[in-house]
């Protein structure tokens, strides 16, 4: 399990198992690119009328963040999380997310498990495990996909308790940051570590609909 060492592949596996969706759109996609390399984002109109005019692609900042930019502020990081097959050393399974604090929602994911049968159920077990063990108090799944909730006790919450957690957990900084510079080289004895240890920091999926009062 690694971090952040196959951002650009990871999102373009999820495009390519999902479709274009919201993930493939232009601006979204240098949005994104920008939190995670850390770099301002600029909405230069000469910048984009010359790229028109020579009809060049868009350029996203690259997906390599600069070596100062920690995990341990409260500022938004986007981040992609990496499950590998050691024989193949293929990437089987990868999700984006955003940490802010000591919360993080997934954004979308991807899993080759017709190949590697179970490999998203390890890839989000051990993803939630390494969180945790950084100091991640809130983990939002940010999807209804039946595992989380068979396998992990994921359940939906209204969202203005969702957000009450949010607020909460995004404004501490990350205890042990350094984690998710580092790679996780036995994802089997952390899954069986994660048995015997603390419960998971909070867990839910994202209720769009207030609550009637």
């Amino acid at each position: 399990l690694t971090v952040n060492q196959a951002f650009e592949e990871v999102w373009e596996q999820i495009i390519a198992q999902h479709g274009l969706d919201w993930m493939g759109f232009t601006r979204i996609r240098k949005a994104y690119h920008a939190l995670h390399a850390m770099r301002p984002l600029t909405h230069d109109k000469e910048e984009a009328q010359s790229r028109k005019d020579s009809h060049t692609e868009e350029e996203f900042p690259t997906s390599q963040p600069s070596p100062d930019c920690g995990f341990d502020s409260r500022q938004a990081r986007v981040v992609s999380l990496e499950l590998w097959d050691d024989a193949s050393n293929k990437l089987v399974s990868g999700e984006i997310g955003c940490l802010v604090g000591r919360a993080y929602s997934c954004l979308s994911l991807f899993a080759h498990h017709a190949q590697y049968p179970r490999c998203q159920h390890v890839r989000a077990t051990a993803a939630a495990l390494w969180l945790r063990r950084a100091g991640v108090l809130l983990l939002d799944a940010g999807t209804t996909a039946s595992y989380y909730s068979e396998l992990f006790g994921y359940r939906a919450v209204p969202r203005r308790r969702f957000l009450s957690l949010w607020r909460s957990a995004r404004s501490c900084p990350l205890p042990h940051s350094n984690l998710l510079l580092e790679s996780c080289a036995d994802v089997r004895r952390l899954l069986e570590e994660g048995r015997t240890a603390q419960p998971q920091p909070t867990r839910v999926e994202t209720e769009t609909k207030l609550p009637q009062e």
